[in-house]
């Protein structure tokens, strides 16, 4: 059993030696609101007057450092030879849904996808389009050719496993002189509706609960219904350009404002206001900006949120910008487009306030699969984080056959993208991980140590989400105080005492000699150091 306090010095040496390269500073936490719906809370707890983050009994995800101690007096335990890194993924082997071969609405293909569970089922609003000949009613259609325009709407689609899917006739919209299909709205007088993403709205009257925003010829406009079927306009449009991509909105019931993420341009390239050589910036890509609004009608100004930079060289763009929330923590699961190859694939940003966002890995969370597959180029993640059963997650994605239209590499271009795979241009498919594993801390075969920042807890039990990445995996934890400059252990709660945890396990309980007991401590601060190799760590809880 160790005891006692240990100074800074003895800490660093008993455990290593090394700093860890974080994204960003932790920020500030915020009270809770009284007024949130039921279950619902901020994910930053409560902050005590030392500093401390009232955690409770709800999970905590390890998907960024905002838990996270940067060894900031008086603990000073400083993270070694940690990183964070993604969740293993597993995706259908083929698509759950695509586009009907008879349907003419859907002729060039199924685009932009968003599922939502409501009522005990899935329910999907997707893209389709269709070339045709200019419609008088429709004054400001998107001219493909000159005799030709482009109408793209919103189809709508339902599952009980998201696995087999119906598409319902719901009699609503009339195409070439019938209205036995499966299309609930067309959008304004230009009638092309791209991205067509729904929300429920938790503070709306009846008729107004769904919402959905969808880029026009005119900008970033919505539209509500009361069932999700029949929609109306609302009247104002969000003058921003460049939205042909899935934008996405949301409330948020912690900032009590409608959320939107849109595409935008990042004017961050090459600029120089003050040096030898003063230039204008270029434009450097696409990025994701963000813009909110009180009642869904007037919107902000869009600002940059998300963009690459040089880490992720100069030939990446941010091309969508999916945003979920999920345990309280926001991710964003945005496409990044590689010019060259034209291949996109899924990575992994995070936000604790939906307002600034960090990349706690480069990795790619989703990658393209093998030759001839349906996702072999382009993967497109639609917004939500959905529970399939108690233990697994689904994301739902659009694929899209063939590199992107933009891409360089000529070694592409032998032939038409419908035969890349055999399969019609886009389709939907389903990934699915494990509950809370999207982003962990994972230490390889060199043994690492991070700590959280003071937490309050309530509760007798703790249990961690865990994953053996390697050989011999081992996680132990100590229970820590902070004294002066140093760091006092609790007695019986240190790693010499702690039983090493080896197995995957969304729920392993830790253990000391002593037994699981954490009541004593219920209450009162205390910060988690985590010792762990060849191990993945993606979340805590403390359990009654």
């Amino acid at each position: 059993m160790v005891q006692g306090t240990l100074s800074r010095r003895g800490f660093l040496r008993n455990l290593s030696s090394a700093g860890l390269a974080a994204a960003s500073a932790p920020r500030q936490s915020r009270s809770q609101p009284e007024d949130l719906p039921p279950g619902m809370t901020t994910g930053w707890g409560v902050p005590g007057a030392a500093g401390e983050i009232t955690v409770g009994s709800s999970t905590q995800l390890l998907c960024d450092d905002f838990l996270i101690s940067r060894g900031s007096a008086p603990g000073r335990d400083y993270p070694v030879h940690v990183a964070f890194n993604v969740a293993p993924v597993k995706k259908e082997e083929q698509p759950v849904m695509l586009p009907g071969r008879d349907a003419p609405w859907e002729k060039t293909g199924m685009y932009w996808v968003c599922v939502l569970q409501d009522g005990g089922r899935y329910r999907c609003w997707y893209n389709t389009s269709r070339y045709t000949a200019r419609l008088p009613e429709y004054p400001h259609q998107r001219p493909v050719d000159k005799d030709q325009v482009v109408h793209m709407m919103v189809a709508y689609a339902e599952s009980d496993d998201g696995i087999t899917w119906r598409k319902p006739i719901v009699n609503l919209v009339d195409i070439d002189g019938s209205k036995a299909n499966n299309v609930v709205f067309v959008g304004d007088t230009d009638r092309y509706t791209e991205g067509g993403v729904v929300f429920i709205d938790p503070t709306a009257r009846s008729d107004e609960r769904y919402k959905m925003v969808f880029a026009s010829r005119f900008g970033l406009k919505g539209a509500y219904s009361g069932d999700g079927l029949r929609w109306s306009l609302y009247p104002r449009t969000a003058e921003v350009r460049g939205l042909d991509t899935q934008n996405v909105a949301n409330y948020d019931p912690i900032l009590r404002r409608y959320v939107a993420y849109v595409r935008s341009n990042a004017l961050n390239y090459g600029g120089l206001d003050v040096g030898l050589h003063p230039v204008a910036p270029t434009i450097r890509g696409r990025a994701v900006a963000r813009m909110e609004s009180p009642d869904f009608q007037n919107w902000s100004p869009a600002e940059i949120v998300l963009a690459p930079d040089i880490q992720d060289g100069l030939d990446m763009d941010f091309y969508t910008c999916p945003c979920s929330r999920y345990q309280d923590v926001h991710f964003m699961l945005p496409s990044a487009y590689y010019h060259w190859s034209g291949k996109l694939n899924l990575q992994v940003a995070v936000s604790r306030d939906n307002r600034q966002w960090v990349r706690p890995t480069r990795a790619t969370l989703v990658d393209n699969g093998g030759a001839g597959s349906y996702d072999e180029f382009r993967i497109y993640a639609g917004p939500g984080i959905l529970p399939s059963g108690r233990d697994r997650l689904t994301i739902f994605t659009r694929s899209g056959q063939g590199p992107h239209p933009g891409s360089v590499d000529a070694s592409y271009k032998a032939g038409p993208w419908k035969n890349w795979s055999g399969l019609p241009e886009g389709c939907m498919g389903r990934v699915m991980l494990k509950r809370e594993r999207i982003v962990g801390i994972e230490a390889r075969s060199e043994p690492g140590v991070f700590a959280t920042r003071p937490l309050v807890f309530a509760g007798r039990r703790l249990r961690v989400n865990v994953e053996p990445i390697g050989p011999d995996p081992q996680l132990r934890v100590q229970l820590v105080q902070s004294e002066g400059r140093g760091i006092k252990l609790v007695p019986g709660r240190a790693f010499a005492d702690s039983d090493p945890i080896t197995a995957d396990d969304l729920d392993a309980v830790v253990r000391w000699q002593s037994g699981p007991d954490l009541s004593p401590w219920s209450g009162r601060p205390v910060r988690l150091q985590f010792q762990l190799r060849s191990t993945r760590v993606y979340a805590f809880q403390f359990l009654d």
